[in-house]
C-alpha cells in the first residue's frame, strides 16, 4: 500500500459526502473545452481559464467517448 499523509483515522473522519473544497481541500477553477482534430481523429481539450496554470502544465487532452457530463447524469 502507498504512503499517505492521511491516517485511516482522519480518512474515517471525513463526511459521506464531503464538500470537495471545505472538506478534500480541492481548489475549484474555470475551464475552457477545445474541440480539435487531427488525422481525422476528434479531442477535447479541457484549459483552465487561468493562463498561469496552462504554463504549468495543467490541462487535459481526452476523446469525446470518455466524457461524461454529470450534471445531465443525476
Amino acid at each position: 500500500m502507498a504512503d499517505s499523509n492521511v491516517s485511516r483515522s482522519d480518512w474515517k473522519r471525513q463526511p459521506d459526502d464531503p464538500n470537495p473544497e471545505r472538506d478534500l481541500g480541492y481548489e475549484m477553477v474555470d475551464w475552457d473545452v477545445v474541440r480539435a482534430r487531427k488525422n481525422g481523429s476528434e479531442h477535447l481539450m479541457f484549459l483552465p481559464a487561468d493562463e498561469e496554470m496552462i504554463r504549468g502544465e495543467a490541462f487535459i487532452v481526452v476523446h469525446p467517448d470518455d466524457v461524461v457530463d454529470l450534471e445531465m447524469n443525476l
